[in-house]
């Protein structure tokens, strides 16, 4: 097998590919996160982020962050990339994920490029992992691009993972528990569980919703950059009752408080009578899949019980987020999936 002597290698695509181990290792990356890490300076940072948001490898997350993206089926070779190096390694790293064997003139046909120029960018993938070496001296895919499986949980999947999650939570905590899924700007219930008291939120009465006037509503919609939060309110916020949020500035504004919290509460807004709090859960890829809430009547509701509220959500939204990556990876419990369709946010009609 070839060894690559250490000027062969191209610093851009080794930077580029510990970027996509760090995407894949984080809920969410920031510019300057992600410049610490590498030992960059943070132009650099964003230039290889944007690199990888441009072939489909990484997404906006949040109003400032990046979260990895699956493997694209392919990435069509384009005349203008941000960096062209990191291009040209994507469009190889796309092809061998997507089964394909390449020798270097395979590669060089597939680029445009000379054998030389593809041998050093294939070399430079094959130390970092993300290609492999045969006896008959082609590439394949490496170990480092082992990962869940790109699927679309279904409500019905998501039910059987969800359900007996939330039942723990709204055991521990004794009040209403809502699991919501978010459709275009509308929250739709996916399951209500009633609480234990005699005076509990009401659990199926509610079964749609606008996302912006509920906490589980903005604390799916905070996982999305501000221009998807733009395209899903382009006709603007849906009428509610007494909302604090009643425009779409605000809502941004809101969002990104919970952003930095990554929690969020509601007192009253999208159901009278009722207050909670709220957390998003999310697939392997850090993409918004299920809100899951709390909601305590609001003559019961006080803020010094946040603190408990938030620690059964967290260990709840965790639990809920190790399962999906369990069935993702193809070792959780049987469930219906589907391939994700490219063009859409998981179970989110935007």
């Amino acid at each position: 097998m070839d060894q690559p002597a250490p000027g062969q290698l191209l610093l851009s695509v080794r930077r580029a590919c510990e970027l996509l181990r760090l995407l894949g290792q984080s809920r969410e990356l920031t510019v300057r996160a992600a410049a610490t890490r590498l030992e960059v300076p943070p132009a650099t940072a964003h230039r290889l982020l944007t690199a990888l948001v441009h072939d489909g490898f990484a997404a906006r997350a949040g109003d400032r962050g990046y979260h990895r993206e699956p493997v694209p089926h392919a990435v069509p070779r384009q005349s203008d990339p941000p960096l062209e190096s990191v291009h040209r390694a994507l469009v190889l790293v796309a092809a061998v994920a997507a089964g394909r064997e390449l020798s270097v003139a395979d590669a060089a046909a597939l680029l445009g490029t000379t054998a030389a120029t593809a041998h050093r960018l294939l070399a430079t993938l094959r130390v970092e992992g993300v290609v492999e070496q045969g006896h008959d001296r082609r590439y394949h895919a490496g170990a480092a691009l082992a990962g869940p499986r790109d699927v679309e949980l279904t409500p019905a999947a998501l039910r059987g993972i969800l359900i007996p999650i939330a039942d723990d939570l709204g055991d521990r905590l004794g009040e209403t528990v809502h699991l919501w899924l978010r459709n275009g700007p509308l929250l739709r219930l996916l399951w209500g569980l009633p609480g234990s008291t005699a005076d509990a939120v009401a659990h199926d009465r509610w079964t749609t919703i606008p996302a912006h006037a509920t906490a589980s509503g903005r604390a799916l919609l905070a996982r999305l950059p501000n221009r998807r939060v733009d395209d899903i309110h382009v006709a603007g916020l849906p009428p509610w009752r007494a909302t604090r949020v009643n425009s779409l500035r605000s809502l941004k504004r809101r969002l990104s408080v919970v952003r930095q919290h990554g929690f969020e509460t509601t007192v009253e807004e999208g159901i009278q009578g009722a207050s909670g709090a709220a957390l998003c859960v999310c697939d392997p890829w850090g993409r918004p899949v299920a809100g899951i809430g709390v909601a305590v009547p609001s003559r019961r509701f006080s803020r010094n019980d946040l603190p408990l509220y938030r620690e059964a959500l967290e260990a709840a939204s965790e639990h809920a987020e190790r399962e999906i990556g369990a069935v993702t990876a193809g070792t959780g419990r049987a469930a219906p999936v589907m391939r994700r369709s490219a063009d859409r946010d998981p179970l989110c009609d935007a």
